[in-house]
């Protein structure tokens, strides 16, 4: 008996996260993460640092400590850089550069941003932002995804 139970919970355990991540944003209640994902294409042929809405946006909330934030996209193209503000601060490492193989191919890359701190009480939003390397060529991100993990809150 505790076979046949046991299947169709692991089976539910693994299909759950498939339907729940489609597109859109949440807020995991155990950690008080934000979270953000999209599956549509987006197209950048520009060297000046752009944000990429879909991914922007989440709350960094009002940190002493800092935050940590997970970037995670599926592109295609020429050479990029992607890095993360919250407020005014540019999150560390100031930037993440990377080389995908060609127009046609997608490559997934992933990268770590942390750092920022709140003044004045005001909660803080992370932008996730791209540009590319040379003027002459694109990069399109197919699908991408962020976590913010905040630090110490104190709002108030």
């Amino acid at each position: 008996m505790r076979k046949l139970l046991a299947v169709p919970v692991a089976v539910g355990l693994v299909l759950i996260p498939v339907v729940a991540f489609a597109d859109g944003s949440g807020t995991s209640p155990l950690s008080n993460e934000e979270l953000a994902w999209d599956t549509s294409s987006v197209t950048t042929t520009t060297t000046s640092w752009a944000s990429l809405p879909a991914l922007s946006g989440q709350a960094g909330g009002c940190n002493v400590d800092g935050i940590s934030v997970a970037v995670t996209v599926n592109v295609a193209g020429d050479p990029f850089e992607l890095r993360v503000t919250d407020g005014s601060n540019v999150l560390e490492p100031s930037h993440a550069t990377f080389f995908p193989p060609g127009s046609s191919a997608v490559e997934t890359f992933s990268a770590d941003f942390v750092g920022g701190q709140e003044s004045n009480n005001t909660p803080l939003t992370t932008q996730v932002e791209w540009r590319l390397l040379d003027s002459s060529g694109s990069a399109t991100l197919h699908a991408g995804s962020v976590v913010v993990l905040p630090g110490g809150s104190h709002c108030g």
